[in-house]
């Protein structure tokens, strides 16, 4: 029998040699060793082994699932896992690289033996029955050619079109595939941008597929349409390109129907926050009028007392008058005396500075209220802008404070290293502005029928490794099983009629998700409360556009 070639990359030297040992026990050959998966990529492209065994945890750039992954893709050459780590979240990962086999450490070196023969066995079998139904596919694929409503096409290296059908050559605008054919030479030169020709190149080179590429391309009339396409290079066994194939599909319908959703989201967004600003008008009005009514209180008091304490003033000019002449009656003092009792000096000493520092409360309590409407009503801007976060979320807490003062207390934590954030500010005091509010209402609701006086609302932020993460925090009812999977979607809401439009929560999830590239979630627990968590990218191009 044939001896296996193997090649071992293990990042610990002297469990690399004990493999090495074991394998070679066993009979099988090793072809060498490797302590990182660079090499380790290198070497396989070099050696040709029949397998190579590969640690997932490897120093430097690559890890050992994405050198696995290009052997598979570029070299063709099957891997079996070695790992220590047993978290759920890693074997999905590594499983995505399509491993033959997968050993976690410690194994004992018979269950190595076994792993290796079987997985190689079950390889090698896969791989026979599929030349077998290679001729079968390619017959099937010739039908689908032929009979395909998506336009199918073949290139070589060069980038010279070899085949194409004649849903292809309509797309394009051309009377059929021999049409097309026959104006191969310009079929490079479709693209609205050729720098979307080079970027398409450029990952279907490195991955070797692409899924989903949209792109602008003109038509043999010049009329500009959108294209999905999905290609993939065609190797021979030992990894070189022989072609690329692929499928097109028209999707300017798709394109034009996105952009109404999109600008209808737009003019939702917009609506939502006059509404919601509506909302919040009457609660601004009463959070302004309070210190308005002592303000205006106070001056009237000021007036009132001004002229009193005038008339003590105009008698001591008499009095000091009588006493320059020496003619000081006992009636002039009577009269002075009376005054002071009647106005009250004393009670007039103590009040004014008392009322004097209620009145500068006041002007500055409405100051800050009108400070915070200016940041709160930022004007939308076509670009992010680097923004104080928490000097947003507080000027929106000010402005909806009407909102949730009644039932419950705000507190917040925030972290002081978050630095300042790229992001759009009106949309993101939005959203801030539709999960207080919703935490309020769902405290509200928790706190019919019971005796406790408030619930508790909690801001808090973190800088978690090129991401502004905040979590806004209620006491309230928790969200019910059954509607989870649907909180986020457009006029869906729980709420009476005229309490709510099911457009708050839909909103955020696009502001924070489509237009910041971030990603929001929540936690909740019936009867407990509820927690929303904003991850916003630090950085440009760091988005993960998660959906909740």
């Amino acid at each position: 029998m044939e001896s296996i070639k193997i090649l071992v990359a293990e990042d610990e030297p002297d469990m690399g040699k004990h493999i090495q040992r074991c394998l070679e026990r066993f009979g099988f050959q090793v072809l060498g060793l490797a302590s990182n998966a660079t090499d380790a990529l290198a070497t396989a492209s070099q050696i040709r082994p029949d397998l190579v065994l590969m640690d997932i945890m490897m120093p430097g750039g690559m890890s050992g699932i994405d050198a696995a992954a290009r052997m598979r893709i570029e070299l063709n050459i099957p891997v079996i896992f070695l790992s220590g780590a047993h978290d759920e979240a890693t074997m999905e990962r590594a499983i995505k690289a399509e491993p033959i086999g997968y050993l976690l450490k410690p194994f004992d070196p018979s269950t190595l033996q076994t792993t290796i023969e079987s997985s190689l066995h079950q390889y090698r079998a896969a791989r026979e029955r599929a030349q077998k139904s290679l001729e079968k596919a390619e017959e099937q694929f010739r039908i689908m050619f032929e009979r395909s409503v998506l336009g199918i096409f073949r290139i070589s290296r060069s980038g010279k079109l070899l085949n194409a059908n004649a849903s292809l050559a309509g797309i394009l605008g051309y009377k059929d595939g021999a049409d097309l054919l026959a104006h191969a030479e310009i079929y490079g030169e479709i693209y609205e941008k050729p720098s979307n020709r080079h970027q398409l190149l450029r990952q279907l080179a490195s991955a070797g597929v692409i899924n989903n590429f949209e792109t602008r391309v003109r038509r043999r009339d010049g009329s500009p349409i959108w294209i999905r396409i999905n290609a993939r290079l065609i190797r021979d066994d030992r990894g070189k390109t022989l072609c690329c194939e692929g499928m097109v599909q028209d999707i300017s319908e798709q394109k034009r129907m996105q952009m109404e959703r999109d600008k209808m989201e737009v003019m939702l967004r917009q609506a939502q926050k006059l509404e919601s600003i509506g909302q919040l008008a009457a609660g601004i009005a009463h959070e302004i009028n309070t210190p308005t009514q002592y303000v205006g209180d106070n001056i009237r008091f000021f007036m009132d007392s001004f002229q009193d304490i005038r008339r003590v003033l105009t008698l001591y000019g008499q009095l000091l008058d009588s006493c320059k002449n020496g003619a000081v009656s006992d009636e002039m003092l009577q009269k002075v005396e009376s005054e002071i009792r009647r106005v009250d000096l004393d009670y007039l000493n103590t009040e004014i500075p008392r009322a004097i520092a209620q009145t500068l409360e006041g002007v500055e309590r409405v100051a800050t209220i009108v400070r915070a409407m200016k940041e709160f009503s930022h004007p939308g801007t076509k670009e992010k802008v680097t923004t104080d976060i928490h000097k947003a979320i507080e000027s929106t807490l000010i402005v909806c404070r009407n909102e949730y003062k009644y039932v419950a207390e705000v507190k917040t934590s925030f972290d002081p290293t978050m630095p300042l954030v790229r992001c759009f500010p009106g949309d993101f005091n939005q959203v801030i502005m539709n999960l207080v509010v919703n935490a309020s209402h769902a405290i509200s609701d928790s706190l019919k029928g019971r005796s406790v006086e408030k619930g508790e609302i909690s801001i808090s932020t973190r800088h978690d490794e090129g991401w502004a993460e905040i979590r806004i925090s209620d006491s309230g009812t928790g969200i019910p099983e059954e509607i989870r999977a649907r909180i986020f979607d457009p006029f869906f809401t729980t709420k009476e009629v005229g309490k709510g439009t099911g457009q708050g929560l839909a909103i955020c999830h696009a502001v924070i998700i489509k237009k910041h590239g971030g990603a929001i979630a929540f936690e909740t627990e019936v009867g407990k409360g509820t927690t929303f968590i904003i991850r916003l990218p630090l950085f440009e191009g760091n988005g993960e556009n998660e959906a909740a």
